[in-house]
């Protein structure tokens, strides 16, 4: 199973963060990965960005 990647950028552009679904909501503070799943659901990658807590969240690759 292919692991999805997502990209977190500031509100400069500058790249905060990459990694998977599960490091990425530690890194934003959130409780559980499900939190995260929530808030990027039905994400096509590349084609859209979402904005938590004043990070963009960008999916890059994945199923």
């Amino acid at each position: 199973m292919e692991q999805t990647l997502y990209g977190i950028y500031d509100k400069n552009g500058d790249t905060a963060f990459i990694g998977t679904s599960n490091e990425c909501y530690q890194f934003l503070g959130m409780k559980t990965v499900d939190v995260f799943h929530c808030a990027v659901s039905r994400q096509s990658a590349g084609t859209q960005s979402r904005t938590i807590r004043g990070y963009e969240i960008v999916r890059i690759e994945g199923d």
